[in-house]
């Protein structure tokens, strides 16, 4: 049995399904991590594990044990969110030993924890500091020692980085991923970001309209997309109808979409011989010089496709340029919806 089960989650408000029908689990020390657009009931899924909300049907298994009906304090779960929430008229140290005070336990319990959260969280040179003299990350990593602390069975965590600026979110996201590895702590990850979402978990759930359209390792889900929503969520790609497809192509696909990874289109300058491709002639339309990679646009017949090819590659095309479109067959997926 997993470490936790969730069966047939769902929830409304009012006469909107946000969550409709959930089925998840996880192993004891995964990483999972959620990912959707905004108002796709991620959220909300954390909300009601955490006991902040309640499901209006469903059950929740943590360690073979129902924690349906239980009160949050009394779950063993914690959360940290978007807003760390810090105590401002409390230390970093202070802050981090709250949840031990609220517990009961003795003073030298609370700084034996509290000396080695810190050193954890690289944060023992700043424990007498304040909240307002830290810095945003520094602030960061103390909302995750405090959530750590009491020792959580999960660590539930709501777009935690999203706050901060991009050298910084980096930053904080291989500490995290440190962290969750050196400790073996188990925990819920939600982000709007597909990146994010790959560099972090152990296994990624796509979530859409209340519903987890696929879930899997990060190369499954990205490999192996099974709807048209968790290919295009996670990744850049261009789906074409089958029919404007094969008429281009000359295929027999018989899904309703071909699927193809904006990478895995190859731009040639003239007409060529390549084994098990199909090629297309085209038009660049677009040419965008982004630093390690350029991004293409070209049209080809009816069909409007998209590229990304590493910008050391000899020759970079400029718009108007006619090229050869070269995509592997084993390399177009076919989705129907």
């Amino acid at each position: 049995m997993a470490f936790l089960e969730i069966e047939t989650l769902k929830k409304n408000f009012g006469k909107e399904r946000v969550l409709n029908g959930i089925d998840f689990s996880m192993d004891k020390g995964e990483l999972a991590v959620i990912v959707g657009a905004s108002g796709c009931g991620k959220t909300t899924f954390l909300r009601i594990l955490a006991g902040l909300d309640h499901a209006d049907s469903g059950k929740i298994l943590l360690d073979g044990k129902d924690i349906t009906g239980t009160e949050p304090g009394k779950r063993g779960i914690g959360m940290v969110f978007q807003k760390y929430s810090l105590f401002p008229n409390m230390t970093v140290r202070e802050n981090i030993g709250y949840g031990l005070r609220v517990k009961g336990c003795s003073s030298e319990e609370i700084r034996k924890k509290t000396d080695e959260m810190l050193e954890i969280v690289h944060l023992t040179g700043k424990a007498d500091a304040y909240p307002a003299a830290i810095s945003g990350g520094q602030q960061q990593r103390t909302a995750f020692a405090r959530a750590m602390v009491v020792n959580p069975q999960i660590l539930l965590l709501d777009e935690p980085f999203s706050a901060l600026d991009a050298e910084l979110r980096k930053e904080l996201r291989d500490e995290f991923k440190r962290i969750q590895r050196d400790t073996g702590l188990t925990a819920v990850l939600v982000t709007h970001d597909q990146e994010e979402a790959m560099l972090l978990a152990d296994k990624i759930h796509v979530m859409n309209k209340g519903m987890l359209e696929q879930s899997g390792t990060p190369e499954e889900v990205y490999m192996h997309p099974k709807t048209l929503y968790a290919a295009s969520f996670m990744g850049e790609c261009n789906i074409i109808p089958s029919d404007l497809f094969n008429k281009a192509a000359g295929c027999k696909l018989s899904a309703g979409y071909a699927v193809i990874r904006n990478e895995n289109i190859l731009l040639k300058d003239k007409a060529c011989d390549e084994p098990d491709s199909v090629l297309i002639p085209a038009v660049i339309t677009e040419s965008i010089f982004c630093g390690k990679t350029v991004k293409y646009e070209f049209a080809s017949s009816d069909m409007k496709l998209k590229a990304e090819r590493p910008a050391q590659e000899n020759c970079i095309f400029e718009k108007g340029d006619k090229v050869t479109v070269i995509i592997k067959r084993d390399q177009v997926i076919g989705l129907d919806r």
